[in-house]
């Protein structure tokens, strides 16, 4: 039997198996979700965005020791808290 050999970090498997562009394609939006939830935070002191920056630092972090990428249902659930962020922060943001 062929044994698979893997790198026990998401970000060299990804780029191992799809290149430059599909390991980018995976961090960028993480970062931006990241950096967005911060600078939401300090907008409005509003603590679960706090919560939302603490999940994908922890999420940036772990990546660096599990792949993560191929469970779909991991991915789905990152997917749903990113999305919660921006329903949770369009239905509560004061417009001036």
């Amino acid at each position: 039997t062929a044994e698979r050999n893997f790198s026990h970090c998401t970000y060299l498997e990804l780029f191992a198996n799809t290149g430059i562009l599909g390991a980018l394609l995976f961090i960028i939006p993480l970062i931006l979700f990241v950096k967005r939830q911060w600078r939401r935070y300090k907008l409005t002191k509003d603590s679960i965005y706090i919560s939302f920056f603490i999940f994908g630092l922890i999420f940036l972090i772990d990546n660096l020791f599990y792949v993560f990428y191929p469970d779909m249902f991991l991915m789905a659930f990152v997917c749903l808290v990113m999305s919660h962020s921006d329903q949770y922060w369009n239905e509560n943001r004061i417009i001036y």
